[in-house]
């Protein structure tokens, strides 16, 4: 099982005024059925990969975004005579950014996919798989748009492939 690599940096351009909202700042957290959004605009259809478990989180502190997942659990397939495939991961990106305007400007940064664990089942039969490599990008710079009211920040996080990206709503962490 093999999870594209750079969902986290791309886009435009890179021209205007700085501005930083209080609200582009601190923690923010994206609950599990935001970071299946994110999961089912990655992956083909035919992996029928969902998140079974996990979070998303953002923090931008003195213009570095930290963005991803720590222990997301991915599960596909299952059901009667099928291969189940279960897996938990750390997805993280780190980029330099600063607002202008409306968008969030993203300087190049680093990806990195590290696989946990890895479990196949079999007519329920299970086996612990070899873990497989880590995967660590650099990614190109760009921007994105975004919107902040009160304790919600929805951000287009861009994909790969040219894809448009998706929108994806995170929370002020309170913790």
């Amino acid at each position: 099982m093999t999870l594209t690599a750079g969902f986290v940096l791309a886009s435009s351009s890179l021209a205007a005024p700085e501005v930083n909202p209080a609200c582009v700042r601190g923690s923010w957290v994206a609950n599990t059925a935001e970071a299946q959004r994110l999961v089912r605009r990655l992956l083909p259809p035919a992996l029928n990969m969902r998140v079974q478990r996990g979070a998303l989180s953002a923090t931008f502190v003195d213009g570095k975004l930290v963005y991803g997942g720590y222990s997301l659990v991915f599960v596909a397939g299952g059901g009667a005579n099928e291969i189940a495939i279960k897996s938990t991961v750390d997805i993280i990106a780190k980029a330099p950014y600063r607002v202008s305007g409306n968008r969030l400007v993203l300087g190049s940064g680093k990806y990195k996919l590290h696989y946990l664990n890895v479990v196949v089942s079999l007519n329920g039969s299970s086996k612990v798989s070899r873990r497989p490599p880590d995967v660590a990008v650099t990614s190109p710079g760009g921007s994105v748009p975004f919107t902040c009211s009160g304790g919600t920040l929805r951000w287009k996080v861009p994909l790969p492939l040219g894809s448009s990206g998706t929108w994806l709503t995170f929370q002020r962490d309170r913790s």
